[in-house]
């Protein structure tokens, strides 16, 4: 927590300030999708995030970003995740 304090105090533009708020409750819940489970290899084609305040899940507040792969998508992938590239 000291190091949040820490970073809300060096923020040099305060409209910002409310990013630095919590909720005594609240998480967010991260997922990223990648072609392959081996690290050495795998790029992240998806990320998702969603809030959780206590026991509700904020299905209203939520990202959702498709990133390009700089190599193909495999079939699998598609089979997987069912994101496939769009031409």
């Amino acid at each position: 927590k000291l190091i949040h304090h820490y970073y809300r105090r060096q923020l040099k533009d305060k409209r910002y300030e409310f990013l630095y708020d919590t909720h005594p409750d609240e998480l967010v819940s991260f997922d990223c999708e990648t072609t392959s489970l081996d690290i050495s290899e795998a790029q992240i084609i998806s990320i998702g995030a969603v809030k959780i305040r206590g026991n509700r899940i904020l299905t209203s507040e939520t990202f959702e970003i498709l990133i390009k792969p700089e190599s193909m998508i495999q079939a699998t992938n598609v089979t997987i995740h069912g994101l496939r590239p769009k031409g």
